[in-house]
């Protein structure tokens, strides 16, 4: 009887050839149904499958090799990738794998192909390709890999029907051997037969910039040599007379952060001691009942003790208030209810209105809005935290007063979008769930089946930033009850502030319902605090951050009567117009109704079924707002006959065409234009599909046909659109469908009308009329005039407009009246609601006042564009500031400079040094060598056109079309100060790239060996061969025909930049910083928030494909972060100045690049030289910081500031009040100017 064997005695040597495949398919499906059973998602199952195969794959290595190898391992990656393919393959499934193949675009993947994998024999594949059960075998190949010393991740991937095991390496694979030869570089020699390359840089010849002179440069850049570019002439002998402020610290940065630490520390005091509130305590504490009475009520917490109080007693709270939309006059913008928490209390507020059933005033006073604080006290530092806090503070007392108080408003809304927000594209991406079309920019499939999982990861760093959204993000992982009550909570009571009438509110279970909402936002909105500002304080280190996040929405804008009358004016203009065009178009239509019928090329989609009524097509009864209006005459049309959706009707009336061709309005995709196909035009007509219902109308192809011949004679073939190159063309009949062009940045699919601002200049050329084109001329003309005001109005309705006290006993025309005597006697304010930091980029939002429109020149006929300028200083003030000249073309320009000079001397590092910083620097128009006319001479385009290209370039867009970008690779520290002393030697120094201080240089293949001219890379690598050589090392052959991986940092990494042009190093800065894993702005080092961040977890591939997908906004990020910590140095610089002279005046509102004070007549000239100081100083910060101790004597003042009694743009730009009136001109100061008015003092004694 044969002994039985175990399995350990078996000879390991020996084993059997193969297995039945029933059996093994058996086997695997029990093991598929085991982990389907175990797991939640499809990703899920991948993973698991992948570990399976690992346990796998760990122990059949030790096997095979025992068996094939004699156990003599692979040492060397192309040899062990080999053995896998076809020896460890075919010991697995009986045969070899089909390909292996090297990635062209990383160099650290490799692509291991199988058409039939053996483990998908029998498996049903869902219809998305969501499963791959060869995941099972990439865990056996990455654990045979590991095990061999190449550590690795593989996955699995369908690619045109077949299996790719995707082979990512780890940079270690790739990084190893020649290291430790780099001790042994010498002198290099040199190689006399290189020619260099002709670029746009190397012909551009640099101007000589002019810098401060020696006793400001000494004030700024202490301890700093003097350069040889110092400025010497008659003005720099008159700015001697300058009084110097004494400064904190002769760093600057470190000047300006003790005087913001000065300015904020009692708030960020006050946000400490908010932090330690405990919300589940303080909200159980919340009122059972909230006392229905005018004014403030105070809930104590401790005693239980309910007073009535002036205000809040405590001096930091967080904030909420309520308002009844559909209330009376002044509409839906006073206050009705408010709550407030302290640490000691609960409070309520509630308007007299809302108690007493007062009624509305004419005007608003301070008196109406809500006190935060007494008279005496209101200087006294206070914090106050809401979300979209803007929209309480419009409707508390402080922000009315003429004087500066010391409350400051933190909003959450703003922290959480600059934090975890989202940039304005990413919002739609956010909520799409098919990414079907985002998936086809992408070549490889194995990216657009990784972008699925991105966007998953992507999704957890980013939210939206309502109160409800933002609380749901941040309280996600807390389990307290408070917390989960907060992210559950709803919505409903707000409606009843949008729908209901004030007195809904009266009664006593909705009051008390409505408050209690309201106590729910406070406490959600202390919750969210507590949350954000640790992160905060982490993403925005610098005290000069926090200094500007509390003041930048602290806005003040005086008005008189003119305010509220020119709102009055403009409306009365509007419903002029309106019922201009409403005439117009009725006459046009009740024409069209008379002469012509369902083939009318135009109106053939709508509806020409006779009305019973009037026997008017239903298409034209459908013009009207009811039967009533359409019963009207054409001399009793008004400006609210028409239907609100007559719009999509206008270019059917007019029959518009674009060139040769109908404009028709398509059901998905809106307005385009008909394309004939020559050979089907003639066919009679016929009747199409249309719209989601498929409903069938009768084309008329004839007479859409003859619009041709009638235009364009009989030959139009000429004049056809060339079908053989158009994509994505409609098929309707015997036609095509072409939407009109969309404009940059245009979201929708749909194009809603022919009249958008995208077409104006299209309009009367390209877009015509075929008929009534004196109704279309007088049309478009009045749209356009209208177009601004119908945008703007509610907007500007919007705006409180709040009166001191004492103008209640100023007697007021009416509105009707033309002449206001006392419009400037009538002193008010605005407070408008800005977010500090309403985007990712951190910069200032206001739906008004950030977006407004300057008007450009007297001929401005559109109707609205004049009402900035109703901001008018009251008596005895004057409005003074100033525009940053080029703001972020500057910042660009010098963090180019300052990257391409670092690691060189001091002497070496200065501005101008690059071309694009030169241009802007000391280029001029009026000789044509500023960028933006270099730039149009090249490129033979109007230098307005250049301009857009520059800034849009700037921001990342247009990248993709540049044509002098090269790959390349970053060389090691190591390697560099030989590398540079390599080209310096061979006249090489324009042939590398230097970015963030590290340098890059030109890839190269051995395929391109063409006998062309050799990159530096491949010229060094074959010096540093022969050196090694010439030092006894042994080194084959082979390695002179291939790269060397060991001098680069990641050799399997390749980066896209720019070289040879005038923004080369500019851009090779930004993109430089956009790849790297955490941003910060080179100045107050604030980081990138979350939204537009490399996810955790992301490496390799993923990471690839998200700096592929959100580049040029995080390029974009750079520039624009840096211009708000300009602005925020800029406002701190001033509070400083204006305290430590005692200069009698506050800020009013940044818009973009423009600052503005309301300023006493009495100090004007000092305040003008405390904004020509700061300018000096921000700008020598931001060189001092990022290590250019010099600044260009051009730009270290304002050009001009600003000196007026109204605010616009310019101190030229028209203006009119409602009244026919024109305000005096202001007036522009410069440097020299201020110096005569001021003798150079910032000390009180001065004009």
């Amino acid at each position: 009887m044969a002994k039985n064997q175990s399995i350990l005695d078996k000879n390991l040597s020996k084993g059997k050839a193969e297995v039945n495949l029933s059996t093994f398919a058996v086997l695997f499906s029990e093991i598929i149904a085991y982990v389907q059973q175990r797991v939640k998602s499809g990703e899920e199952l991948h993973d698991k499958l992948v570990s399976l195969g690992r346990f796998i794959g760990i122990r059949m290595l030790d096997l095979i090799v025992l068996r094939e190898k004699g156990y003599k391992r692979e040492t060397k990656l192309l040899g062990m990738l080999m053995f896998l393919k076809s020896t460890i393959w075919k010991n697995l499934f009986g045969k070899e794998a089909d390909r292996l193949e090297r990635s062209n675009d990383n160099p650290r993947n490799y692509h291991l192909i199988e058409k039939e994998p053996l483990v998908n024999t029998y498996i049903s594949v869902p219809k998305d390709n969501s499963l791959n059960c060869a995941a099972f075998s990439a865990g056996i190949i990455e654990a045979m890999l590991e095990a061999s010393n190449f550590p690795c991740k593989v996955s699995a991937h369908w690619h045109e029907g077949a299996t790719t095991y995707l082979i990512e390496f780890d940079e270690s694979v790739i990084d190893q051997g020649l290291n430790f030869l780099m001790k042994n570089f010498r002198r290099l020699p040199r190689f006399s037969n290189i020619r260099r390359q002709s670029s746009a840089a190397s012909k551009f010849v640099p101007k000589q910039i002019t810098t401060l002179p020696v006793f400001l440069h000494n004030h700024l850049f202490p301890n700093v040599e003097v350069p040889s570019t110092a400025s010497n002439d008659a003005f720099s002998k008159k700015l001697e007379i300058l009084e110097k402020p004494v400064l904190r610290n002769a760093n600057l940065l470190q000047h300006f952060e003790a005087v913001a630490r000065e300015k904020t520390d009692t708030y960020s005091a006050y946000m400490d001691e908010m932090m330690q509130w405990n919300l589940e305590k303080l909200y159980k504490l919340l009122p059972k009942e909230f006392n229905f009475r005018t004014g403030w009520t105070r809930y104590d917490h401790q005693t239980g003790e309910i007073t009535e109080v002036s205000h809040p007693l405590e001096s930091c709270s967080v904030f909420d208030v309520e308002v009844c939309v559909t209330d009376a006059e002044p509409k839906g913008k006073l206050p009705t209810m408010a709550i407030a928490l302290t640490s000691k209390a609960w409070y309520s507020w509630c308007s007299k209105r809302l108690v007493e059933n007062t009624p509305y005033y004419d005007f608003a006073t301070t008196n109406e809005m809500i006190p935060l604080s007494v008279d005496g006290e209101d200087r006294k530092a206070r914090l106050v935290v809401g979300h979209n806090v803007g929209f309480d503070r419009a409707r508390t007392r402080e922000p009315y007063l003429q004087y500066k108080t010391g409350l400051r408003y933190f909003d959450t809304l703003s922290a959480g979008a600059s934090i975890y927000g989202m940039a304005d594209h990413q919002q739609g991406l956010y909520n799409k769930d098919d990414l079907t079309e985002e998936k086809t920019i992408f070549r490889k499939d194995w990216a657009a089946m990784k972008l699925e999982k991105l966007m998953a990861k992507w999704r957890t760093n980013a939210t939206k930033v309502s109160l409800k959204d933002l609380c749901k993000f941040l309280l996600s992982e807390d389990k307290d009850r408070l917390s989960k009550k907060i992210s559950m909570m709803k919505k409903t009571e707000r409606d009843y502030f949008v729908k209901e009438p004030i007195m809904f509110f009266r009664e006593t279970k909705n009051f008390q319902e409505c408050m209690a909402y309201c106590a729910l936002d406070v406490i959600a909105t202390a919750k969210a605090f507590q949350k954000l500002v640790p992160k905060f304080r982490e993403m925005y280190p610098s005290p000069v951050t926090l200094y500007g996040f509390l003041n930048m929405g602290d806005a003040y804008l005086p008005i008189n009567r003119y305010w509220p009358q020119y709102y009055d004016s403009c409306e009365k203009a509007l419903l002029e117009q309106k019922q201009q065009n409403s005439i117009q178009i009725v006459k046009s239509a009740k024409t069209l109704c008379e002469e012509t019928n369902i083939t009318d090329p135009w109106l053939w989609t709508e509806d020409w079924k006779l009305s019973r009524k009037d026997s008017n097509p239903r298409w034209y009864n459908n013009l009207f707002a009811n039967a009533e209006q359409r019963a009207l005459s054409i001399e009793d049309i008004g400006d609210d006959t028409l239907n609100v959706r007559y719009g999509k009707l206008i270019p059917k009336i007019f029959g518009m065409v674009y060139g040769p061709y109908p404009l028709y309005d398509h059901p998905v995709y809106g307005w385009g234009y008909l394309i004939p196909v020559v050979n089907e035009c003639r066919e009679p007509d016929d009747f199409v599909e249309l719209g989601k219902e498929k409903s069938k109308v009768l084309m008329p192809a004839g007479a859409l046909w003859n619009i041709y011949n009638e235009r364009f004679g009989f030959a139009p073939k000429e004049l056809l659109v060339d079908l053989s190159v158009e994509e994505n063309l409609k098929k309707i009949g015997p036609f095509y469908y072409k939407q009109l062009e969309k404009a940059s940045g245009h979201k929708s699919t749909k194009i809603a009308t022919p009249f958008a601002l995208t077409y104006k200049s299209l309009l009367g050329r390209l877009l015509k009329p075929t008929r009534f084109q004196k109704e279309f001329n007088d049309f478009v003309s009045d749209f356009f005039t209208t177009k601004f005001w119908i945008s703007y109005s509610k907007r500007f309705a919007d705006e409180i407009h709040v009166w001191q006290p004492e103008a209640s006993d100023i007697e007021l025309p009416s509105k009707t009246d033309s002449k206001l005597e006392n419009a400037t006697k009538l002193i008010g304010a605005l407070a408008p609601g800005i977010r500090p930091a309403g985007t990712v980029s951190r910069r200032a939002v206001h739906a008004l006042w950030v977006t407004m429109t300057n008007v450009k020149d007297e001929k401005e006929s559109r109707i609205g564009t004049h009402l900035k300028s109703m901001v008018q200083a009251p008596p005895g003030y004057c409005i003074v500031g100033a525009d940053v000249d080029s703001q972020e073309q500057w910042l660009a320009a010098i963090m180019g400079d300052a990257s391409d000079a670092a690691g060189l001397d001091q002497n070496e590092r200065r501005p101008g040094r690059t071309p694009f910083s030169n241009m802007a620097l000391a280029g001029h128009r009026s000789d044509n060598s500023d960028l933006h006319s270099v730039i149009a001479n090249d490129l033979k385009i109007k230098r307005d056109t250049a301009k857009i290209l520059n800034y849009a370039r700037l921001y990342g867009a247009g990248i993709t079309n540049a044509k002098n970008t090269l790959m390349l690779r970053k060389l090691k520290q190591s390697v560099i100060p030989f590398f540079l002393e390599f080209c310096k030697v061979n006249g090489l120094m324009d042939s590398f790239v230097r970015a963030g201080g590290q340098f890059f240089v030109p890839t190269y293949s051995l395929d391109d060996d063409d006998g062309s001219e050799k990159p530096s890379s491949r010229l060094f690598e074959e010096w540093l061969i022969q050196e090694l050589r010439n030092r006894g090392f042994s080194i084959s052959d082979s390695t002179t025909f291939k790269p060397i991986p060991e001098i680069y940092e990641n050799f399997s990494s390749t980066e896209k930049y720019f070289i040879g042009g005038y923004e080369s190093s500019t851009f090779n800065y930004l993109v430089w910083s956009a790849r790297q894993g955490q941003m910060c702005t080179p100045v107050l080092k604030c980081i990138l928030g979350s939204g537009l961040s490399i996810p955790q977890n992301c490496t390799g591939t993923e990471k690839q494909l998200f700096l592929d997908t959100f580049m040029r906004s995080r390029m974009n990020w750079v520039v624009q972060s840096s211009a708000v910590d300009f602005l925020h140095l800029l406002l701190l610089s001033m509070d400083w100045l204006c305290t430590e002279y005692d200069i009698g005046c506050r800020f009013m509102i940044s818009i973009h690049d423009e600052v503005r004070y309301l300023c006493k007549d009495e100090d004007v000239g000092r305040c003008a030289l405390a904004l020509m100081w700061s300018n000096a100083y921000v700008r020598a910060t931001i060189s001092q910081a990022i290590g250019i101790q010099q600044l260009p004597m051009n730009i270290a003042f304002f050009s001009e500031v600003d000196v007026d009694s109204v605010l616009r743009k310019s101190v030229t730009a028209p203006c009119k009040n409602p009244d026919g009136t024109v305000p005096k001109p202001g007036e522009s100061w410069n440097m020299e100017m201020v110096l005569e008015k001021t003798d150079g003092k910032l000390s009180k004694g001065t004009i």
